[in-house]
Parts: C-alpha cells; structure tokens; sequence
C-alpha cells in the first residue's frame, strides 16, 4: 500500500489544475480503514468523520472538490484527535493506494 508521507496540516493549499486532472486520468484503487492493526474502533467515531469529510469538511485548500488524498488525511487526523482526547484511546484510521499508476481519486464536489 503507498500511504502519502503528509500530513493534512501539511498539504499545499495551491491547486494546480492540469495536475489534478492528469492525476485523474490516470488509475487509482484507493482504500481507508477505520484503524490500524490491533486496534479496536470506537463505534461511529471512523464513520461521522468520514461522512463530515464527504461533504466537504476534507476540502483543505477549498477548491470545491474533496479528493482522496485530502479525505485520507482528514479521516486520519480528526479519528486520531477525537479518540486520543475525548475516549482516551488509540484509533488511527490507515489509508492509501492499491494497484495504481499514482493517480487520484476525486471523491466528492463540495455543495454551496
């Protein structure tokens, strides 16, 4: 599985378009998990964050789209957080890409 080496505090706010699009184009199985190995998930904590980024809280550098790397990121950071300081436990939700040619996915468009 290649997992992004960012964090999502980290990504460029700059959205370079033509990138974007040829990174679309181009093959991507992508996949999130609720936690990591040996880890027991809180009930709900991985899925309410998950639908909040769906409907554009993930959109970091607010382009009106939610791509997979941006939703990977957020599940990871909010799951992470939420777990850690309001039960007191380890969840680390774990994302990444599958059989790809490193392209993207774009998982949603933001509703205004």
């Amino acid at each position: 599985i290649e997992v992004p080496k960012l964090t999502y505090d980290e990504q460029n706010r700059a959205v370079d378009y033509s990138r974007l699009k040829n990174n679309v184009l181009k093959r991507a199985r992508n996949i999130i998990s609720a936690g990591g190995k040996n880890e027991r998930a809180i009930d709900g904590l991985f899925t309410g964050v998950l639908n909040q980024g769906l409907l554009g809280a993930a959109d970091y550098n607010h382009d009106g789209y939610v791509t997979f790397t941006e939703l990977g990121l957020y599940v990871k950071k909010n799951v992470s957080e939420k777990a850690k300081f309001q039960y007191q436990r380890e969840q680390n939700p774990q994302f990444g890409s599958i059989i790809s040619d490193h392209g993207e996915s774009v998982i949603a468009q933001k509703k205004d």
